[in-house]
């Protein structure tokens, strides 16, 4: 047979072949004519498939490495509670990241209906100070007294922790009842709220610091059930 010129190689190669089925003129035939090549290209485009979905994964997988180092957008858990509404976000001022917080927490009311979590304040200053000059809530729930404000040492706030407690079906729901937040400097610092409850998975990081939040906070249900402070998102810092 005479060579048809250069051919073309790697799987570009593949693609462009054109092989005749089989045919033999005895009985010996194959069971069924083309059978071997009809495999091998079943072959190339299932390798080609297995491709096509690694790229897909390997992009899903950046996309999420971006997000746990994510700066310009919202953290967040997935363990909030599941009443009432978002509020409105408030940010810093330009310049200015949240370096410390206080919590506003109802105490146990015994018998009564207890709300734990009402609201979070954040204290936003531009370097290792204790200045309250610049403070930011979102939506705070009627419950409770504020709480005596955290500081990082040397740092800004860049990650959280939500302790929450699950729906306790016909008893009393709380919802929100404590945060954790960790610091740039490395120190962690556990607000003063109640035990009810469990942290779940901390949230990704804002690299360069928190500078804004949004509460969901369930407002008040008269003679039934109330939760207060049911989740919360933390906006990062651009610079």
């Amino acid at each position: 047979m005479q060579s048809s010129g250069r051919f073309p190689t790697g799987l570009a190669a593949l693609r462009r072949l054109r092989i005749s089925p089989i045919r033999y003129d005895s009985e010996d035939s194959p069971l069924s004519e083309g059978l071997l090549c009809s495999s091998y290209y079943d072959f190339i485009e299932l390798r080609d498939l297995l491709e096509d979905i690694m790229l897909v994964v390997a992009f899903a997988l950046l996309c999420l490495l971006q997000i746990q180092q994510s700066h310009g957008c919202e953290i967040g858990v997935w363990n909030g509670g599941p009443w009432g509404n978002w509020g409105t976000l408030q940010t810093c001022p330009p310049g200015l990241k949240a370096s410390g917080f206080r919590l506003k927490v109802e105490e146990s009311q015994g018998r009564g209906d207890d709300t734990a979590l009402n609201g979070i304040e954040l204290y936003c200053t531009s370097g290792p100070t204790t200045d309250r000059n610049h403070s930011i809530t979102s939506t705070v729930g009627p419950w409770g007294k504020w709480t005596v404000p955290i500081w990082c040492r040397n740092g800004f706030l860049y990650r959280f922790q939500l302790r929450v407690e699950i729906p306790q079906g016909k008893d009393d729901d709380t919802a929100a009842n404590n945060i954790k937040f960790w610091c740039t400097d490395g120190s962690a610092l556990e607000g003063q709220g109640l035990d009810w409850g469990d942290y779940g998975t901390p949230s990704s990081t804002c690299t360069r610091g928190i500078s804004g939040m949004v509460t969901k906070v369930e407002p008040s249900q008269g003679n039934d059930d109330d939760t207060a402070l049911n989740d919360v998102q933390f906006e990062c810092a651009e610079y």
